[in-house]
């Protein structure tokens, strides 16, 4: 089924690849160490390091531009950025963005960036212990302003306060109630530099896994069904390279 849907997918693009000039893409300026982040004004982080290096390989150009996410999302629907990185598959997002075409399936996607998981941070006191159930997590749960996982709870009526992964930390840690989502290596690299070893915990199990892409927007058209395919391959092609990953993940340990 899956090698009918690629091959659909070929089947129903121009032939013929007219390379962009330049791809403009904008990513989340919030901190969401190592994958996507802002320093200095520029997008960073391993998801920015991994697209640029597909695009180049494949002769393109490209501008990226951190901005806060919730605008990320709203200008690359409406055409003002060729892409966005990166975000996970939401069923209304697919109305307004290209995604590779196993992209809805519950597996790791072929053609990911990354799997990215979140996790859970509690105070150090509360003896609270995650084992995977979605309706025990102590609330209110906080979590960044626009992440699907805020929705995904909300649809299990948890109820999470949204903002910034620093300021979250910070109240969780004064209040010593509820709890804070994010992902793993921020959670450590944010713990470690605020000192709160000593009261936050990180939970062992995942809240959950997804897959997460470069997504296109249907709006622009400057790159044809085939070009996003061809990307989202080389994309593919370095996230399994060994040495290269090594590499990437090095500048950020």
């Amino acid at each position: 089924m899956k090698k009918f849907t690629l091959l659909f997918f070929i089947l129903t693009v121009s032939s013929g690849i007219s390379y962009a000039e330049t791809v403009n893409i904008c990513t989340d300026m919030n901190s969401w160490y190592p994958f996507t982040y802002k320093e200095k004004g520029e997008s960073k982080g391993m998801h920015v390091d991994i697209t640029a290096q597909a695009l180049e390989n494949l002769g393109y150009k490209m501008n990226f531009t951190p901005i806060p996410w919730n605008r990320c999302l709203q200008m690359t629907e409406q055409g003002s950025y060729d892409a966005l990185v990166s975000g996970s598959y939401k069923l209304s997002r697919a109305e307004s963005f290209f995604y590779p075409p196993d992209a809805s399936g519950e597996k790791k996607s072929e053609w990911r960036i990354m799997q990215v998981e979140y996790v859970l941070i509690t105070p150090i006191d509360n003896p609270y212990k995650f084992k995977g159930e979605i309706k025990t997590l102590p609330t209110p749960i906080r979590a960044p302003l626009g992440y699907s996982i805020v929705e995904d709870l909300r649809a299990k009526n948890i109820k999470v306060i949204t903002g910034k992964t620093i300021r979250n930390l910070r109240t969780v840690a004064k209040l010593k109630k509820g709890g804070v989502i994010t992902i793993p290596t921020n959670a450590e690299m944010l713990i470690r530099k605020l000192g709160f070893e000593n009261k936050l915990k990180i939970h062992d199990i995942p809240i959950k896994s997804k897959s997460y892409f470069m997504m296109f927007s249907k709006i622009t058209q400057h790159l044809s069904n085939k070009e996003m395919l061809e990307i989202w391959n080389e994309i593919a092609k370095l996230r399994d390279n060994k040495e290269f990953m090594t590499n990437i993940q090095s500048k950020y340990d």
